[in-house]
């Protein structure tokens, strides 16, 4: 960052802190808006594999929150991470509203070992995925597009469907109604799982 005055936010190579072997990110990655969801770039890939980071910083247009380092003048200019989300998108927040004026990058040499899940049961399957986790992952793709890519929302929505037709599978119709009341703007719906849950959302 300081060979670069343009660039204002940096990630690390994150791998996982279980699996040490596999690397869970590699500085950040690609959102994709039509889906609503990123892909953190280097994901499954093994450790000690030759690494591009040019590649790498090509794919980026967000770094992953694991480990991220902002410049002075990116947090002046730009703010604060924004706290409605709470949980996951932030980053990607953050990302785009400095897109154009700030310029992203990757510090390989940087590691981070990552305990992903620890804190909340955060998981990419279904089955192992925390009420907690999918709550803000679902509401949180959708508060994302309408702000910044309100013309993806009827794919997003797609996706969405096919998130509560899985769920329909594995006979969690928590979520399911979790996900439809979402759709519709109730906001509330964690409450009603969790109804201990005390987080301002």
């Amino acid at each position: 960052m300081e060979q670069q005055a343009s660039v204002g936010m940096c990630g690390s190579t994150i791998r996982l802190y279980h699996d040490p072997d596999k690397i869970q990110a590699l500085g950040g990655g690609y959102y994709c808006r039509w889906i609503g969801l990123p892909w953190h770039y280097g994901r499954f890939m093994m450790w000690g594999k030759k690494i591009n980071q040019r590649r790498a910083e090509m794919w980026m247009n967000y770094v992953e929150g694991a480990s991220m380092l902002i410049s002075r003048k990116f947090v002046e200019e730009i703010g604060l991470m924004c706290e409605d989300y709470f949980l996951y998108f932030e980053e990607a927040d953050w990302a785009v509203r400095a897109k154009g004026r700030f310029q992203l990058a990757y510090a390989q040499q940087s590691i981070v070992y990552h305990k992903i899940g620890a804190s909340i049961g955060t998981s990419s399957n279904p089955v192992r995925k925390s009420v907690v986790c999918d709550y803000f992952n679902i509401r949180n793709r959708i508060l994302f597009t309408k702000r910044f890519f309100p013309v993806a929302l009827p794919t997003v929505y797609l996706v969405l469907l096919g998130a509560i037709l899985l769920r329909i599978c594995l006979g969690r119709w928590d979520r399911v109604w979790m996900i439809i009341k979402l759709l519709f703007g109730y906001n509330d719906a964690l409450y009603e799982i969790l109804p201990g849950c005390r987080t301002q959302v």
